[in-house]
C-alpha cells in the first residue's frame, strides 16, 4: 500500500530533472558487501556539508535521511513510494548506507519564500569498485541536463550538469547546478537550486565538493563523534522521515531554515550552561490513508554532555519538569512509575498530542548511559503500548552501548491494526499539504 506523503513535494522537484534510466548492473556490489564487512561505517550525517559550509549565506537544516542499511536498494530522500530510477541508481554497487540532506536560504525581499536550496545525497560503498558502479549509474540519470563543457577538478571522477525546472509546490522556474563526484568508495551528488533568475555558479559549489573530499580522504581527521549511528531508526515501506541530523556539533548551535540569528545564539547560551555538546534529531511517520488511517510516529532526541553530571542533571531536571521536557503541543503528561529501568538512569513519561489526525498518545522515555541521554518517543493512533515505547528504548540502549546500532526497526512491529477510515467515520487529509504543515500538527 503506497501512503500519502507530504514530505516529498519538496524532494521532487530536487530530482524534477532526473532522467529515468540507469544501466543494469547484474551482481555489482556482492563483493563489496563483503569487504564493508570489514570496515567500521563512517557517520555520514557528520561528515556532509553544512551551512557552516555554506560560507555563512543564511542556510538552515530543511530536512535529512540517513539510511544506514542500504545495500538492498532505500529511497535515498526518505520517500515511503515505490523506489525511483534515482534510487535504484544509487543501490548499483550495494552500497552500505546513504545519507541525504536539504538546506535552504529564505529571500531577504520576501523571507517566507524560499531564494536557493543545498542539497547533498552522500553514499558509502564497500569498496571503490562499487562506488564506481553507482557513480555510473547515477550519471546515466542526468539525461535531460546539460552538461558543463569543463568537468570540475574535484575527487577521483567528477562531473557537472545544469538545469532548468518547474517548481512542483509554486510553479516558480529554478536553475540548478549539480556536481557527482567519487572519491574512493564515496559518491556525492550536490546541487544547488536558484529560485531567483541567479544561475549557481560552478564556483559556488565546487569549493563544498572539495571540502567534502578532503574530509573523506581524512575521516579521522574531521573529528566526528559518531552520534549519527546511534540513532535508533524505524523503516519500512510506509515510513516517511522528515528530521534526521545533527542540531548541534561541538558546542555550536546548528541553524534550521528560517530560524533567526538571535534564537540561534539564545539557544547556544542555553545549552551552553547545561553542558550539551552535541545534540541530533530523529523524526520519522507512518502516515494514514483513506485505507488504513493508523498513524505511528517515532522520535529521538540524542544529546551528549561534556560528562555524566550534567548528563544526569539534565534528566532529573527532566522528571521534575515534565511539562517542560514534553515542550508545547503535549496534553496529560504523566510520569510512568511502573515502567522498566534502561541504562545507568531512566525517565518515562506518557501523554496525548493532538495531531491533523486526531488525537494520537504515546509515551517518552528518556536513557542516560555515561554522558549521552536518549530521549525516544513513541505515539500514535491506536494508542501505542508502553511495551512497545519499552522496546524501542531497549532497542535505543543497545545503540548506546554498542556506539553503533545493527538494522533499523520494523515501524510495522509498533502498530496495531486500527478501524478503517468507513468504520472510524473520519476523513483523511488530502495529499498536498505542506511539510509545515505535518511538522506544526503533530
Amino acid at each position: 500500500m503506497i501512503r500519502r506523503t507530504f514530505l516529498l513535494v519538496v524532494l521532487i522537484a530536487a530530482l524534477a530533472g532526473v532522467g529515468t534510466w540507469f544501466p543494469v548492473l547484474p551482481g555489482a556490489g556482492h563483493l563489496a558487501v563483503d569487504a564493508a564487512a570489514q570496515e567500521a561505517p563512517v557517520d555520514l550525517a557528520w561528515l556532509a556539508p553544512g551551512p557552516d559550509d555554506l560560507n555563512g549565506q543564511g542556510y538552515g537544516f530543511t530536512y535529512g535521511v540517513y539510511q544506514t542499511a542500504a545495500s538492498g536498494g532505500v529511497s535515498v530522500t526518505g520517500n515511503p513510494w515505490p523506489l525511483t530510477e534515482y534510487d535504484k541508481a544509487f543501490a548499483a554497487g550495494s552500497p552500505r548506507q546513504t545519507y541525504y540532506q536539504l538546506l535552504s536560504q529564505r529571500s531577504d525581499d520576501d523571507p517566507d519564500i524560499v531564494a536557493r536550496r543545498f542539497s547533498i545525497v552522500l553514499a558509502e560503498y564497500g569498496d571503490e569498485a562499487a562506488a564506481k558502479t553507482g557513480y555510473a549509474a547515477v550519471a546515466h540519470t542526468f539525461a535531460t541536463y546539460d552538461q558543463t563543457r569543463t568537468p570540475p577538478e574535484v575527487g577521483d571522477e567528477a562531473i557537472a550538469f545544469r538545469g532548468e525546472f518547474t517548481s512542483t509546490i509554486d510553479g516558480r522556474l529554478y536553475q540548478e547546478l549539480r556536481i557527482l563526484v567519487r572519491t574512493n568508495r564515496f559518491l556525492a551528488d550536490l546541487a544547488i537550486d536558484d529560485y531567483q533568475d541567479d544561475a549557481p555558479a560552478t564556483s559556488a559549489l565546487t569549493p563544498v565538493a572539495k571540502s567534502l573530499v578532503e574530509r573523506l580522504k581524512d575521516i579521522k581527521a574531521a573529528g566526528g563523534p559518531g552520534f549519527g549511528l546511534q540513532v535508533a531508526r524505524i523503516a519500512g515501506e510506509d515510513v516517511t522521515t522528515f528530521y534526521d541530523y545533527y542540531t548541534r556539533r561541538h558546542g555550536d548551535e546548528v541553524p534550521a531554515e528560517g530560524e533567526r540569528s538571535s534564537q540561534t545564539q539564545s539557544d547556544d547560551e542555553f545549552h551552553d550552561a547545561t553542558g550539551m555538546e552535541d545534540s541530533y534529531f530523529y523524526l520519522a511517520d507512518v502516515l494514514p490513508t483513506d485505507q488504513d488511517p493508523t498513524f505511528v510516529s517515532a522520535l529521538v532526541d540524542f544529546r551528549h554532555f561534556s560528562d555524566d553530571e550534567r548528563a544526569a542533571a539534565y534528566l532529573k531536571s527532566t522528571a521534575e519538569d515534565s511539562t517542560g521536557a514534553m515542550g508545547s503541543g503535549y496534553a496529560d503528561i504523566k510520569v510512568v512509575n511502573d515502567a522498566k529501568e534502561f541504562g545507568d538512569s531512566s525517565v518515562a513519561m506518557s501523554f496525548i498530542k493532538d495531531t491533523r489526525y486526531g488525537p494520537a498518545t504515546g509515551y517518552r522515555i528518556w536513557v542516560q548511559l555515561g554522558d549521552r541521554v536518549a530521549a525516544v518517543e513513541l505515539n500514535g493512533n491506536p494508542e501505542i503500548s508502553l511495551s512497545a515505547a519499552e522496546d524501542m528504548a531497549e532497542a535505543q540502549l543497545a545503540c548506546l552501548e554498542d556506539k553503533g546500532c545493527g538494522q533499523p526497526l520494523a515501524a510495522a512491529d509498533f502498530m496495531q491494526a486500527g478501524p478503517t477510515a468507513s468504520e472510524e467515520g473520519t476523513s483523511v487529509p488530502e495529499a498536498g499539504a505542506t511539510p509545515v504543515d505535518v511538522e506544526n500538527n503533530q
